[in-house]
């Protein structure tokens, strides 16, 4: 249970982190257009 809720946490925290990561791409192509 407890190494399948870290895993499960890992992979939100990765989630964001991409989501953080794509947000600052977009806002670079919008700001170089």
């Amino acid at each position: 249970m407890n190494a399948l809720q870290d895993s499960n946490t890992s992979s939100i925290d990765m989630f964001y982190m991409d989501k953080i990561a794509f947000d600052k791409i977009c806002t670079n192509i919008y700001t170089n257009r």
